[in-house]
C-alpha cells in the first residue's frame, strides 16, 4: 500500500 509523503513523515515518528 502507499502512502502520501505527509502520511510517511508522520509514519517515520510514529515508527521511532
Amino acid at each position: 500500500m502507499k502512502v502520501n509523503p505527509s502520511v510517511k513523515k508522520i509514519c517515520d515518528k510514529c515508527k521511532v
